[in-house]
């Protein structure tokens, strides 16, 4: 059935149902932004925001922040919207949410320095 459906929206449409270019447009956008002469000179990025063009005029924009705000709203509406954290089967409650607030989120932040390589002879820069 979802090959039924694929073919249908490809052959009707003449476009997918993916949304992958959605997300990378609002990237797009910022970069065309910061350095324009490096998207005119990229061919991928080119047909996306090359010139005058803009990236966020897609058919795809609207059906992914729609899509976006539909399952927020259904989930929102249904009391299946919350706050959560998932952690692995390993993980126990005994720490509580003070834990998980004081400690894990703000790694998030720093993941990047983390994953650098680091240099031999010289300390971690965490």
């Amino acid at each position: 059935m979802l090959g039924i459906v694929l073919f249908l929206a490809l052959f009707l449409t003449g476009n997918g149902l993916g949304s992958s270019g959605a997300t990378n447009r609002p990237v797009v956008l910022v970069q065309d932004q910061i350095a324009p002469e490096y998207v005119d000179r990229n061919p991928y990025l080119l047909r996306m925001a090359g010139g005058g063009r803009n990236p966020l005029d897609d058919w795809i924009i609207p059906v992914f922040f729609g899509a976006l705000l539909g399952g927020f709203t259904s989930g929102w509406l249904g009391g299946r919207l919350k706050f959560e954290t998932t952690r692995g089967l390993r993980l126990t409650d005994w720490l509580g949410p003070a834990y998980w607030l004081q400690q894990r989120w703000p790694l998030l932040s720093s993941a990047p320095p983390l994953l650098r390589p680091s240099t031999p002879g010289r300390a971690s820069p965490a």
